[in-house]
Formats: C-alpha cells, sequence, structure tokens
C-alpha cells in the first residue's frame, strides 16, 4: 500500500549581530496536515467508482444510498482533487444494476469491472437511528459501518490495513429542523469521515464532532 508523508517547515530568518538566523515556527491547525493513509490524489489516471451497500436490515432509508454516493462523490472532486471525468456516475451504476442479469450478485470489485472502473471506493451501511424527541423539533441521529478502497485489476484491498475495513461511527445529540436534513448531516459526516484518510487533510479539518469513531474522540477540538 502506497502511503505519503508530507513534512512541512516554516523558516524565518533574523538578523542576530549581523548574521541570519533561521527560527524554525509551528505550524499552525490551519496548516499542518495529517498524512494520508493512502494517498488517491496520486491516482490521477484512474477510474473511480463509489459503491454504496445499504442492505434492509440495518433500517436506514432508501435514499441514504444515493446522498451517501453523492457526498462521496463530491469529496473525490472537491477534497482530493481527482477531475469529475475520474468518477463513474451514480446512474450508471444504477442502469447497469437495473439492466443486467444477475449484477446483485456481483462484489463490489466485480461491479467495479464491470462499470469500468480502475479503483472501488465501497461503504457500507451497518446501522442506522434517527428520531424525534419527545415535543420538540430536534432529531438525534446515529449511522455506524464501515469502509474500504479496492484495486479492480489485482482486487487487493489497497486501504485500511485492517481486514474488516475502516470502522465509522456517526452520532449527533440534537438537529433542529426536518428529517430529510438530519440525514443529510449523517451522509455528509459518514463521507468526510472516510474521504479524510485519502488525501493530506489539515488538522483543523481532519476531525468532526459528529465522529465517535474509534479512541480520542472526544478530544475533536484538539
Amino acid at each position: 500500500m502506497r502511503k505519503s508523508v508530507v513534512y512541512i517547515t516554516i523558516t524565518v530568518l533574523l538578523f542576530v549581530c549581523g548574521c541570519i538566523v533561521p527560527v524554525l515556527t509551528t505550524p499552525t491547525r490551519n496548516e499542518k496536515k495529517i498524512p494520508a493513509e493512502y494517498n488517491l490524489a496520486l491516482d490521477e489516471n484512474s477510474m473511480v467508482v463509489v459503491l454504496v451497500q445499504n442492505p434492509v436490515w440495518a433500517n436506514a432509508p432508501v435514499s441514504l444510498t444515493s446522498q451517501l454516493t453523492t457526498e462521496l462523490n463530491k469529496n473525490l472532486t472537491d477534497k482530493i482533487g481527482l477531475k469529475p471525468e475520474q468518477i463513474i456516475s451514480y446512474e450508471k451504476v444504477q442502469t447497469y444494476m437495473a439492466t443486467m442479469q444477475g449484477a446483485s450478485q456481483l462484489s463490489p470489485v466485480g461491479l467495479g469491472r464491470a462499470v469500468g472502473a480502475d479503483l472501488v471506493l465501497f461503504a457500507e451501511v451497518h446501522e442506522f437511528e434517527l428520531g424525534k424527541t419527545i415535543e420538540t423539533d430536534y432529531y438525534k441521529g446515529r449511522l455506524e459501518g464501515r469502509a474500504a478502497l479496492f484495486d479492480v485489476v489485482s482486487e487487493q484491498k489497497l486501504w485500511p490495513d485492517s481486514e474488516t475495513g475502516k470502522t465509522l461511527r456517526i452520532t449527533f445529540d440534537v438537529e433542529k429542523g426536518d428529517y430529510d436534513q438530519a440525514v443529510d448531516r449523517l451522509a455528509r459526516s459518514f463521507a468526510h469521515c472516510i474521504t479524510r484518510y485519502l488525501y493530506d487533510c489539515t488538522v483543523a479539518k481532519f476531525k468532526i464532532y459528529e465522529d465517535r469513531s474509534g479512541t480520542g474522540w472526544k478530544n475533536w477540538q484538539d
């Protein structure tokens, strides 16, 4: 698996006793970057498809599949920097699923190969909960699942190192508005917590309030 590490050092030159003396300054949260676990931006010639599995037993709305796909595709271009023409559309995947016999039985890698992808970014929904608190307009939500990146040719998992994929837990205590807005918030947060590992993300943007994945999530502002 290819990993990229970027070290950023800012040097300030000061005149001391007629000499130029370099002084190292500490990067800010907006400057310091967390190296990608897999730098997807380096695959500039690869076709990428996002595949979201949203099983019935997860109790999530059917619309979450398209919402997650849309958010992930948006992050691939806006945050990672892939070109729009590298992204295989959700519509193409849906057309293939609707017209080709046996398409639903394909693995993520098999489906990716069928639609012409080199890489498959796969996300699977495991648990979904969203409810309105009693006599208020506020929602509490939870979305759990996993994600992984696969190479279609080798059929190997490129990211993460874990055999089961990257585990994701997204929750929020209150969201004022309607049901669809609350689902959007879960989808945006879930997508961010996947794609943040696939580019050199700044410290300031890496952690978000909704993230409950892994240890140390309580210190999300650190």
